[in-house]
């Protein structure tokens, strides 16, 4: 930290392919490693700073980054995109080889959470843990067993189909209600504070247009039969008001990889305050990690 209490961070370009992804560590390299892979059409500026620097403050290595077609990274034709989910996956490893990290533990969030598990079914040397937020198991078909999503996420997805995404006054404020959406509760939803989030991320990518394309990523339907041979102990956080994905998906994923815990927590969809203080709690309080810097440590 500097004089003011801030976390000292160092910024990267990380290539991966056709990407050029822009990547940020926090913290000290010598202590055991986090890697944040956010959601779909999510820059790594919805990992909150205060949630980064509360990791570093528990000794931990902080990697966050911008997926394909969002923040600082490459960006791509919007409706055809040269890449799969496969692709975005191994940008996660791209992003700890360029940072000498030999093992780390993830926090993937909804479409991160499927990233995890591609990761972790492929790299499976790289991850000491995987915990999967707000996210469904990987899947060969539709899970037609699985509830859908809400009504209200429905109505709010509906009316996405009107917004010029690059316009910045359309775009910040429906990004904004569909923030207010996914919270769910008043408690998860500061609404200036999600402005003032969505109006710096929207000004640093030059608009959310892009990120459409993260759903036309196909390819992780191919690891989807191999999830009950997933290695990496995982743990899955799922909110039980969750609009997206109902909180039977969460208990789903966990069912599907033998030995996989399941913690339940109060909210919607995503990192909102009710499930900041229980994620970091499962964070830092694994066992697996310890305080060996060379479970983490950089190879440098």
């Amino acid at each position: 930290m500097n004089r003011a209490g801030a976390v000292a961070s160092a910024t990267r370009k990380v290539q991966s392919g056709s990407a050029q992804l822009h990547a940020e560590a926090m913290g000290d390299p010598h202590d055991p490693c986090v890697i944040l892979v956010m959601g779909a059409q999510a820059s790594s500026l919805c990992w909150p700073q205060e949630f980064c620097d509360a990791l570093v403050k528990r000794k931990r290595y902080v990697l966050r980054f911008d997926h394909r077609d969002t923040g600082l990274s490459t960006k791509y034709p919007i409706g055809a995109p040269p890449y799969s989910a496969e692709d975005l996956a191994d940008d996660v490893v791209a992003v700890l080889d360029t940072f000498g990290v030999k093992r780390a533990q993830l926090v993937g969030v909804s479409m991160g959470g499927m990233i995890a598990q591609i990761v972790g079914l492929k790299y499976p040397e790289r991850f000491i843990e995987l915990f999967i937020m707000s996210a469904t198991r990987l899947s060969e078909h539709d899970d037609e067993g699985l509830p859908g999503p809400s009504q209200a996420f429905l109505e709010v997805m509906k009316r996405g189909e009107q917004v010029d995404m690059n316009n910045r006054e359309q775009a910040v404020a429906y990004m904004v209600d569909f923030g207010k959406v996914l919270a769910v509760t008043n408690e998860d939803f500061d609404e200036a504070a999600t402005r003032t989030l969505v109006e710096k991320d929207f000004d640093r990518s030059g608009g959310y247009a892009h990120g459409s394309n993260h759903f036309k990523a196909k390819g992780g339907e191919a690891w989807a039969k191999k999830l009950p041979e997933l290695k990496v102990p995982m743990t899955v956080l799922h909110g039980r008001l969750d609009p997206l994905f109902p909180i039977e998906h969460g208990r789903a994923l966990a069912r599907a990889v033998p030995g996989a815990k399941f913690v339940e927590l109060p909210g919607g969809h995503g990192l909102g305050p009710s499930a900041v203080g229980p994620l970091i709690d499962a964070l830092t309080s694994t066992e697996r990690v310890g305080h060996a810097p060379s479970s983490c440590a950089t190879t440098r």
